[in-house]
């Protein structure tokens, strides 16, 4: 995977997914500036500009220090229920993760 599978996209939708990942939105600086998320237990902050598009770069920046790859962080993009996500098999190709009824991932 690379950048150009990350979504380009208004700053809203990013921080609902960051949202779905845990975060939480502290505040928003300013008009026209960035939403400020915040995670309990964690010291990291992430900045996301309010703008149309969010550029994939800086998301890739946002979605390290929030410890996600990309394949979780398109997930909780996407809104995909923990029984439907899909993990990397090490080889560059998708498998579906069974989830059970805690909705922790369990091997097929």
């Amino acid at each position: 995977m690379g950048q150009k599978n990350l979504p380009l996209t208004s700053g809203d939708e990013h921080v609902k997914a960051f949202e779905r990942a845990g975060w939480t939105c502290a505040k928003k600086k300013a008009k026209d500036a960035h939403f400020i998320l915040r995670k309990a237990g964690d010291r990291s902050v992430l900045s996301i500009p309010d703008h149309k598009e969010v550029k994939r770069t800086l998301l890739q920046k946002q979605m390290q220090r929030a410890g996600l790859t990309e394949q979780q962080y398109l997930d909780f993009f996407h809104d995909r229920p923990p029984g439907q996500r899909t993990e990397p098999d090490g080889e560059g190709e998708e498998q579906n993760v069974e989830g059970n009824a805690s909705g922790a991932p369990t091997t097929p």
